[in-house]
């Protein structure tokens, strides 16, 4: 049996001043992504993975964000 998994946290920002804000839209601040993989020695296998997408920003400001997850 084997295990993963993937973390990854950002800060994406725009580097240029603009009145109307600083986010970049749909730029997500946490992404995570883990596994399980067993069998394969036998000739069958399988696998059950799980992927992470954290709130992120739909316009400049931040005033509106996509958080839903499934």
């Amino acid at each position: 049996m084997t295990f993963d998994l993937d973390f990854a946290y950002t800060h994406a920002r725009f580097t240029d001043f603009d009145p109307a804000g600083d986010r970049i839209p749909g730029a997500p601040a946490v992404v995570a992504s883990g596994g399980v993989t067993f069998g394969g020695d036998t000739g069958w296998f399988g696998a059950l993975r799980a992927r992470y997408f954290g709130p992120r920003p739909l316009i400049e400001d931040d005033s509106v964000a996509f958080a839903k997850n499934l």
